[in-house]
């Protein structure tokens, strides 16, 4: 998952539907806003992409 600015916030490999919104580090929250997403399936189908808004 990347910020606006690009810049990868969350990123992971088998999601097993337990991410919070924290940044990498799992400590910090993001902040509101949104937030692109890429899914790359591994199997050679393009990236499904879309968007997800964080709102407190």
């Amino acid at each position: 998952m990347y910020n606006r600015w690009g810049h990868e916030v969350f990123t992971s490999k088998g999601y097993n539907n337990d991410w919070n919104a924290t940044y990498k580090s799992r400590s910090n929250s993001l902040p509101s806003g949104s937030y692109m997403y890429v899914i790359d399936l591994a199997n050679g189908s393009a990236p499904i992409q879309g968007w997800l808004f964080i709102n407190y």
